[in-house]
This record gives structure tokens, sequence and C-alpha cells, in this order.
């Protein structure tokens, strides 16, 4: 893979402003992708993705000058690094010769300041939606292409067994019985754009009861009766991301359905 870039140059490339080297066993959100590339200048450096992704995961980008720039440099630089063994590690390495750092891009995560991008080993894992086989899950997953935790809950395992901890490269909490910390799981039912409103409407069903009490904390609403709840977004993009969305919940007394509607939040809003 990193002779790939070299090869590139030696074929026709008019007009390229990006490369990406995307393993075949992972999913792109190529509209994520567009908008986020649009917003940098293609002419400069640029390198980005995440850890895992720079490291045998699901790829990384890079701006066509500095591909070219590596490119020119490549033999020599597996001549430095002979006891590299992932085309990722080289590539980095390679790049941080140039002088250049990667830029985080594409982690899944909560109010996040960038889309989701990609996901890796997609095929390997159990399909997440119920009575769904894995490519059916994939195409109803691409759907609403939702983000999840910035401090993931524990809900997943190590892919490889280790002896010891820590077994992840990021902080995690932990999956226990503390009904304030348990997620209440719901599974995408439906996505559906609303015209007239000029919004996306998605739908969510509850999967199963946790079978926990309510959390006792002060100023918490239970959900515990809640078994569908419709999320109301702007159909807009977003075009300059400098904070996160806030979000009104509209539910009524007795009811066993809640709305969600994202909107911009107000000067000084606080999310927690």
């Amino acid at each position: 893979m990193v002779h790939g870039i070299m090869e590139i140059f030696e074929q026709e490339h008019e007009g390229v402003r990006w490369l990406i080297m995307g393993d075949d066993d992972s999913i792109f959100f190529l509209e994520n992708l567009v908008d986020v590339l649009a917003k940098y200048d293609h002419n400069k450096y640029y390198y980005f993705g995440v850890a895992s992704e720079r490291y045998g995961g699901a790829g990384f980008i890079m701006s066509f000058p500095l591909a070219k720039a590596l490119a020119k440099d490549i033999e020599s630089c597996l001549r430095r690094y002979p006891f590299l063994k992932s085309a990722q590690h080289i590539t980095m390495a390679c790049i941080v010769d140039l002088g250049v750092s990667f830029s985080p891009r594409g982690l899944l995560s909560s109010y996040p300041k960038a889309p989701l991008m990609s996901l890796h080993h997609f095929d390997a894992i159990t399909p997440i939606f119920p009575s769904m086989d894995r490519t059916q899950s994939i195409e109803h997953f691409m759907k609403p292409a939702k983000s999840h935790l910035i401090i993931p809950i524990q809900t997943f395992r190590t892919w490889i067994k280790t002896p010891k901890p820590p077994h992840y490269i990021f902080n995690m909490r932990s999956s226990g019985k503390d009904s304030c910390e348990t997620p209440h799981i719901f599974f995408l039912k439906s996505v559906r754009e609303i015209w007239n409103k000029n919004e996306i409407q998605t739908t969510y069903f509850r999967s199963m009861m946790r079978w926990l009490p309510d959390c006792p904390i002060d100023g918490n609403h239970p959900a515990n009766y809640v078994n569908k709840i419709q999320v109301y977004s702007p159909k807009t993009k977003r075009i300059e991301i400098d904070r996160c969305e806030c979000c009104d919940i509209i539910h009524k007394t007795g009811s066993n359905k809640a709305k969600i509607k994202l909107r911009e939040c107000f000067t000084n809003e606080k999310i927690a």
C-alpha cells in the first residue's frame, strides 16, 4: 500500500485534490467525507484519520500535494524504517519526516465537531439490528449514520484477548447495573424527510426493558416507560461547526413516546 502512493503519480491524475487510502472491509460515508474535506485548502499539506485508522484500520486521507511529496521520498523512507510492519504506521512515520502531523477527524463521538467518516471491520461483527442479516443491517445503519459517545459505555469486547488491562487505547465507562449509567437501548426503525418543515425525522423503538429502577438523581426524568423516540433535525447542513447542537425534549405525561428536536445552542447554553 505504501508503494501504491508512489504508483499513483505514474498515472494520469489531472484535477485530483485528495488521496484516500481505504481498506476493503470498511464502510465509508462519502457525503460526510466531502463535507469535511470541503472546509480545507487542498493545496496545503493535510493528513486526516484517527489513531486506529492510521495503524491498520479503515484508512487515511491526505491532500494531493502531501501525497506528491511523500511519493518522492517513499524509497528512502522505507530504508529508514525497515522495522515497521504496518503500512499505515510506515506512512505515518514518513509523513512526520515531512513535518506534518495528522489531524484527527471522523472518530465516533457524541457532540461531534466533524461527522463520522468510516467504520472498520464492519463485516466481521454480529448484525447490529435484530431480525436483519449483516447486509440489511449495514444498509439500515447507513441511512442516518449517527454518532456515539465521547466516552463510550463498554458494550463491546476486545478484538484479540489480552492478559491484563488496559484493553483499549481510549477511556470507557463500565456497563454495570447503575440505573443512572446503564443505557436504554433503542434501535433505528425509519428515516424520512418532512418537506414542509425542512426537517429529517428518525424514529427509534426500544429493543428490551432494562429491568432497573429509575435513576434517583434529583432533576432526572425517568425514561423506563418510553418505548418510542422520534428525533427531528434540521435538513440544512451545518457548514461551520464551532460547537455541538442542543436539543429540546418534548413529552406528555403518561405517554410512552418522546420527541427530541435538535437545534443550534443558545449563547452560554450548557448541555450537561
